[in-house]
Order: C-alpha cells, then sequence, then structure tokens
C-alpha cells in the first residue's frame, strides 16, 4: 500500500534514528559535516577550476562534468563545491551539497560513462507531475533541465544503469545548484535510509511503526494489523529469500517528489535475475512508499461463489477443466453471447466467447449457439462488477476471507496488503499457465474484480 507520512512526522522519524544510530556507535551526518567544514580550511588555494564559456560563466556541461568527476572521484567535493561561483549555489551549504552527491556516488566500481539532455516530451511529463505534486516548486521546475548519467562497471556480472537528475537555471539561462530542490531530494533520500536499515535490520516494530505514521489521526486496529503484517511480511521475504540487501539499492531517479531505487535481488535457490524498484514519492508536505512484495492469488479466490454456494473454479487443483451453460444458465439466468477475441492469445484460431450473464460476465475459449443459448468451453476471464451483487471469491460473501464488489479497501488490504504497490494486479499460476487478478477501487472500496489469463 502506498504509505504516506507527514513532514514533521519524518523529521521525529529521523531524529529517532540519528539517537539509534549513535548508540550503535555509527558515525552520524553532523560528524561528516564538521569533518567537511574543517577540511575547507585547510587551504585558501584552489584545487579545481571549472571551465567558463567565452563570457566567464558557468554553463550546464561545465557545471555537469564538475558533478561527474566528483563521481567519478577524479575530483574532491569540497574542492569542487568552493570551485563553483556563488551565484550558482546561493543558499546552498557544503553539507547539503555533499549529501547531495553522495547519493550518487558508488563504491561497486561504477563510474558515469556519459550525460545528455532528456528530450521534451518526458521533460513535460516529469514537469507536470512535479509542478501537481509540489506546487511549491513550481516556478523551479520550469527552469528546470533534466539530465540522464549513465552509469557503466569494470565488471562484466554488474548491469548498467541510468539516473535522471534535474540542473535549475535563472532569469538569464545560467545553470545553478537550488537549494530548494536539492533539500527536498536529501528529505527523501534520509527517509529511505531510515526504511532500508528497518529492513536490514530486522526490525518489524520499527517498520511498522514507520507504516502507521501514514495517519492523519491514530490509525484503526485493524489497519494497524496490516501495517504490522506488512512489516512481517517483508522482513521474512528478505530474510528467507533474498540474499542480497535493500540497502544496497542504487538510484535511478533523483528528484524532489520521487526518488526511485533499484536492486538487483539474488533470490535463493534462482540463477535468474530479478529486480525490485521502491519508489519514495512526495506530495506537498507528505511522503509515500511504494515497495513492490510478490504477492500472488492465494488459492481459495479462484473459486467463485453465487449467493451461499460455490459456482466454478478457476482450476481445480491446478487443472483447468471445460464448463457448460448448463447449469449455469438455471442459476444465473439467461446469458447473452457475442463471438470475441482476445488481443494477447497467440492461437488466432481459436475460438472466443463472451458470455454475458446479468451479474457476471465470463470469456471462454470453446464452442456456443447464440440461439438457444449454449456454450462450453475452457474459462479464459471471469469479470465482476456493481451488478455483481451475489458474486464473491473465496468464500460467500457472509464469511471471512470472502473478496467481493463494494468490499471496503481495509477488508480488501487485509487480504492483499501489497496490492496498492503492484497496481492492484496480482499474479498467479497453475501449471506454468499465467493468470492474474485485476482490481479497481475508488478511495473506499472495491468496484470490480477481473480474473484472467495472461499469455
Amino acid at each position: 500500500m502506498f504509505k504516506i507520512i507527514k513532514k514533521k512526522k519524518i523529521e521525529m522519524i529521523i531524529l529517532v534514528l540519528f539517537f539509534c544510530l549513535m548508540i550503535v556507535g555509527c558515525s552520524s551526518l553532523e560528524s561528516r559535516q564538521q569533518n567537511i567544514s574543517d577540511s575547507v580550511f585547510l587551504s585558501d588555494e584552489p584545487s579545481y577550476y571549472l571551465t567558463l564559456n567565452e563570457k566567464d560563466e558557468l554553463t550546464d556541461i561545465s557545471l555537469i562534468t564538475a558533478i561527474v568527476d566528483v563521481i567519478n572521484k577524479n575530483a574532491n567535493m569540497v574542492d569542487v563545491y568552493k570551485a563553483i561561483p556563488e551565484k550558482y549555489k546561493t543558499n546552498l551549504s557544503l553539507y547539503d551539497f555533499t549529501v547531495y552527491l553522495s547519493i550518487l556516488e558508488n563504491e561497486k566500481g561504477y563510474r558515469v560513462s556519459e550525460f545528455y539532455r532528456l528530450n521534451d516530451e518526458k521533460k513535460a511529463e516529469l514537469n507536470s507531475n512535479l509542478t501537481t505534486d509540489m506546487p511549491s516548486l513550481a516556478l523551479l521546475t520550469q527552469k528546470t533541465e533534466y539530465y540522464i548519467f549513465s552509469f557503466r562497471a569494470d565488471s562484466s556480472q554488474l548491469d548498467d544503469y541510468t539516473v535522471i537528475i534535474g540542473i535549475q537555471h535563472d532569469d538569464d539561462g545560467n545553470p545553478y545548484l537550488s537549494d530548494k530542490w536539492i533539500q527536498s531530494i536529501n528529505n527523501l533520500n534520509e527517509f529511505s535510509k531510515i526504511y532500508f536499515d528497518s529492513i536490514e535490520k530486522q526490525d518489524s516494530d520499527m517498520l511498522a511503526w514507520l507504516f502507521t505514521q501514514s495517519y492523519e489521526e491514530s490509525p484503526s486496529d485493524q489497519m494497524a494489523k496490516i501495517d504490522k503484517d506488512k512489516a512481517d511480511l517483508l522482513i521474512n521475504y528478505y530474510r528467507l529469500q533474498v540474499k542480497t540487501s535493500p540497502k544496497d539499492s542504487i538510484p535511478i531517479v533523483l528528484l524532489p517528489n520521487k526518488m526511485s531505487f533499484l536492486q538487483n535481488l539474488e533470490i535463493q535457490n534462482n540463477d535468474g535475475k530479478e529486480y525490485r524498484t521502491c519508489t519514495f514519492s512526495q506530495k506537498n508536505d507528505v511522503i509515500s512508499i511504494s515497495d513492490p512484495y510478490p504477492e500472488m492469488i492465494k488459492n481459495m479466490h479462484l473459486n467463485v461463489y453465487y449467493k451461499d454456494e460455490f459456482l466454478l473454479s478457476w482450476s481445480n487443483n491446478g487443472i483447468r477443466q471445460t464448463y457448460y451453460s448448463y447449469p449455469l444458465n438455471d442459476i444465473l439466468g439467461e446469458p447473452s453471447i457475442i463471438k470475441t477475441s482476445l488481443s494477447t492469445s497467440l492461437d488466432e484460431n481459436d475460438n472466443y466467447w463472451h458470455i454475458t450473464y446479468p451479474e457476471i460476465s465470463l470469456i471462454i475459449r470453446g464452442t456456443a449457439d447464440r440461439k438457444d443459448k449454449s456454450w462450453s468451453g475452457v474459462i479464459e476471464r471471469i469479470e465482476m462488477d456493481a451488478e455483481s451483487k451475489n458474486i464473491s471469491l473465496g468464500e460467500p460473501k457472509t464469511k471471512e476471507g470472502a473478496i467481493y464488489i463494494g468490499m471496503s479497501l481495509s477488508d480488501f488490504y487485509s487480504q492483499y496488503p501489497f496490492s496498492p504497490e503492484a497496481d492492484y494486479i496480482i499474479p498467479g499460476k497453475d501449471q506454468n499457465e499465467k493468470m492474474e487478478m485485476v482490481v479497481q477501487v475508488n478511495k473506499e472500496s472495491v468496484q470490480s474484480l477481473i480474473l484472467r489469463s495472461v499469455y
């Protein structure tokens, strides 16, 4: 579930973590800042020079090149900061500059191999999202150019990746580093470190507490339990199935309203590569987390009930079966039958039929007769909507564990707590045949349910 955490609460969380880190002997960011500040005064002689244009002005290329030199360890961070003229870093402290560039540094042998400007179409999309999420940065956003850094490692075992960053411009078109822009990014980064650290230390209480900070008021007991379940699921997933650590995630988007981290998951007993993208989004004064978890359809939710009686099943012990219009027509009423197709199907010769009953509709692969309303075949799609008042999955509507149209989101999240992270598409698998459940919701309840094959 997307988790929303107020800015003031984030500051409190960061403070709590700071004292925890002090207790275990970890060096704090403040001590690092002091070391950096001390080094500023070691020498007044410039050790790094920025390339200026013929008008002695800084350009995007020279500023970005300086940043790349720091990332690639060709220049000292403090030297680069001192070399940037004050008008190109107004109000940007050495501390914030250091924290920001430290996010981009990589200790695994990666170097920036090239950089290039983002195209206008993608720029417009980012600007639109930023302006909507953070109106206070709207004017700044309109004067921002976005650049992509391509990171490459010497080792063939490591995959290349890219990072998106932004550079601001003043009214004369000169590039500069905005303190507000960078501080917003640093804020997101601090929160991500707390989150990853909680998973790393298997601290389910801290992780659950982070989740429960999303509510403007104290969460209900049900939602608090859901958040605790999410914390336990994530921690057990990493403890039992994943070899790599979430703190080894690398940033791929660095924007005030969005930071995304990519992690190469080394799954136990799996030689293939899998990736996880965890995103922290900031909208106005709140932060939300999207952290995917490999949630699967529960076997019970492959069974369809009508009123209090079992109606049909997507599969029986993993085996797809053929269904017939009798006795379904007697139970559900007279259907309408239309010849159709599935654009995702690889078999053009299959006969697909859309069978629509008053409360449920099916797409079958088989045969049908429109005149006598008969059909037979394997079900490839099951759809439920607002008319499905007596239909449920898993159990009759009156029993615990059932999911159905109109159920509250909190009840649905009790069954599938990570469904928002998966965009409400929950995968399933039956004897190497892929399928999925697609759920549509509004702010309060479930609006539609679909079970469908995935080709």
